[in-house]
Parts: C-alpha cells; sequence; structure tokens
C-alpha cells in the first residue's frame, strides 16, 4: 500500500474515463445510496478494485456470512476518519485475489442466478445467500421478525 493515497473525482463530462480510472484503481468509494446497499459497489467487484462500503446505521451487504473484510472494506460513517489509516495497513493484493476468486460465482448476472437457483434448490446449507429477518424498518421497509409473518 504506497505511503500516500490519491483521490480521483470525475465531473459529468469525463465520465467515459470512469471505467478506466476505478480499474486502475486499488479501492473505490461505494457508500450506500438511497436504498441500503451500494451499486457501486457491484461495480467495483466487476472492474477487481477493492469497495469501500460505507452505511449509516447498518451494513447491508448481499452473502452476510461471506468474509467481507477478507475482499472489501466496510466501514460505519461514524468512523470514517479512520479510514486512511486502515487502508494503509490492508494486503492489497491479496485481497484483490479473493475478490477475484467470488466476483464470475457471486457478483456477475449468471453468478446470482445460480445461488438463487442452488438456494431454491437446498437453502442455506447449499447457497451463501441468507434470508433476512430482521430488516430495518428505515427507510420504507417494514418491520418483521420471521419470514412467516410477511404472509
Amino acid at each position: 500500500m504506497p505511503d500516500s493515497l490519491k483521490i480521483v473525482r470525475l465531473d459529468g463530462d469525463e465520465i467515459e474515463k470512469w471505467n478506466r480510472v476505478v480499474a486502475s484503481s486499488s479501492f473505490c468509494l461505494a457508500p450506500r445510496g438511497f436504498g441500503r446497499t451500494s451499486f457501486m459497489m457491484y461495480e467495483s467487484i466487476q472492474l477487481e478494485t477493492i469497495p469501500i462500503y460505507v452505511y449509516g446505521d447498518r451494513a447491508w451487504l448481499p452473502y452476510r456470512d461471506m468474509a467481507w473484510e477478507n475482499m472489501a472494506v466496510v466501514i460505519s460513517s461514524a468512523k470514517l476518519s479512520k479510514l486512511p489509516n486502515i487502508l494503509k495497513t490492508l494486503d492489497v493484493k491479496r485481497m484483490k485475489e479473493n475478490l477475484v476468486k467470488r466476483r464470475d460465482s457471486h457478483f456477475t448476472f449468471q453468478g446470482v442466478l445460480n445461488q438463487i437457483g442452488t438456494f431454491l434448490r437446498g437453502g442455506e446449507e447449499l447457497s451463501d445467500l441468507r434470508c433476512e429477518t430482521n430488516i430495518p424498518s428505515s427507510p420504507g421497509l417494514a418491520e418483521f421478525d420471521t419470514m412467516s409473518s410477511l404472509f
């Protein structure tokens, strides 16, 4: 990890450079959007760039049992001041290797469909998908304790 970090900001007229810049970066900031997850996180994984997923009240990541710390930086917005020091301690090469190992099987269209199919055939024992039973009520989601309470 280099001693200094270079921040790249692209304006609207530079959007054609986006893929090249992200793909050549070690990290990509991927804060959650209006919903609970971050589309940018999936884009950075596709481009083999380590996502820095920033969340507010609760991390909302797919495949919750996956060892995310081995392929992404998951950090609360309350702890963002610690991010530069965290980035300096990471084994970027190892993290990218772990990310690439999971990319095709979990983060492509076909990979997600395979995970869903496996889940439908064998549930959580065979798939890395998990049912969420404690979904936060904000923003705009109903609160429930079990899957059966939805029906």
